[in-house]
């Protein structure tokens, strides 16, 4: 089955339009997340990158952040098949 969401750009930004309601959203509906991105998306933990690049977690709740891959991350990663792709913030 098609998804009725497809992914648009505006002003080099990513987001998403449903085909069927007409709604527009930023974030990247369910059905066209890979599995990874499913395992990650209601963790509180999100990958982010520094200035110079390098990637580190912070977390949305307590406001931790760290350069150190957190194991509920590793876990959920585990648990999925393949890398996550990178999201816009």
């Amino acid at each position: 089955m098609a998804s009725v969401w497809s992914q648009a750009e505006s002003n080099g930004r990513v987001y998403y339009y449903n085909t069927v309601t007409k709604a527009t959203q930023w974030t990247k509906p369910e059905e066209l997340m890979t599995p990874s991105e499913r395992a990650l998306a209601n963790q509180p933990w999100k990958q982010n990158s520094s200035p110079d690049g390098r990637p580190y977690w912070y977390h949305s709740e307590t406001k931790q952040s760290t350069w150190e891959m957190p194991e509920v991350y590793k876990n959920a990663l585990a648990q999925s098949s393949g890398p996550p792709k990178p999201q816009m913030p």
